[in-house]
């Protein structure tokens, strides 16, 4: 659900700056280009969850829907430890990591940047 709300943000705010996908940098490696694109699809996710750690408690329009909630485990639930939540979660899911946070999620089921901030999702 979040995801589709970004991505409706994320093609109205690069309509309304008229910005489109451009090259920024480009290199040649193993006979392949590679190329960065301004995309802002990332800086549109990261601020639209850290709006909601800021004014929701870290509760998106997604989790209000669905009625989940983060809560601490130790009880020490604060906009600093939702925004190292979030922080961390894109480390991991955007990073060459992802397959590490699967690996243990499936040992401990819990889902890492979770166990790190002493949080967890609740129905």
């Amino acid at each position: 659900i979040d995801s589709v709300i970004i991505s409706i943000i994320n093609i109205l705010v690069m309509g309304l700056l008229e910005i489109d996908k451009y090259e920024i940098y480009s290199f040649e490696l193993f006979s392949r280009k590679w190329v960065l694109n301004n995309n802002l699809y990332l800086f549109v996710l990261i601020l639209y969850f850290m709006f909601f750690d800021f004014f929701k408690n870290g509760i998106s329009i997604g989790k209000n829907l669905l009625k989940l909630k983060i809560q601490s485990i130790n009880n020490n639930l604060n906009r600093l430890v939702l925004i190292k939540r979030t922080l961390l979660k894109f480390i991991f899911l955007y990073s060459p990591l992802l397959l590490l946070i699967i690996i243990y999620y499936l040992i401990k089921e819990t889902i890492l940047y979770d166990n790190i901030t002493k949080t967890k999702v609740d129905v």
